[in-house]
């Protein structure tokens, strides 16, 4: 072989090895807020501050914490009756009946949300304007509804 053809070869496995090093070091794109992580943090630490105290006085500290809503994971907490009394991104939702809410597709996510939540927690998902959406919810003894959503984005639809 000559010696341009040896040399050609060197630089392609060169070239091979640094671009599969490259790919292979490269660190995996990180979640932003809108993960089912974060949205699991926001609840337990919403219902901490809950069990702390009481209600009127948790939603005073969700206002005043950061975190409740932010990097598109909000907080929102319902009563044991469905009424909603917290809402972090829509304080136009505060007084809605849950149950009453339907998901772009006509189906009782809402009514869905209240029945099917549980202590140790539920994931929900339903159809909104811009996305799907997922929430994650648990109940307190007390009956409460905690639950933080997010706009799903494809890998967790």
């Amino acid at each position: 072989m000559p010696k341009s053809f040896d040399t050609l070869l060197t630089v392609l496995c060169a070239a091979v090895i640094l671009t599969g090093v490259v790919l292979f070091m490269r660190p995996e794109p990180q979640a932003h807020g809108d993960s089912p992580e974060r949205a699991i943090e926001v609840v337990l630490r919403a219902q901490q501050l809950i069990g702390q105290s009481d209600i009127a006085n948790a939603v005073q500290d969700f206002d005043r914490e950061t975190g409740f809503n932010a990097d598109g994971i909000y907080l929102f907490v319902l009563d044991a009756d469905g009424q909603n009394i917290y809402h972090a991104a829509d304080r136009t939702l505060i007084g809605t009946d849950f149950a009453q809410l339907t998901d772009l597709d006509g189906r009782p996510f809402g009514r869905k949300l209240i029945t099917d939540t549980a202590a140790d927690g539920v994931w929900h998902s339903y159809r909104a304007r811009n996305g799907w959406r997922l929430t994650y919810a648990r109940k307190t003894a007390k009956g409460y509804i905690i639950a933080a959503g997010f706009t799903a984005s494809p890998q967790w639809r």
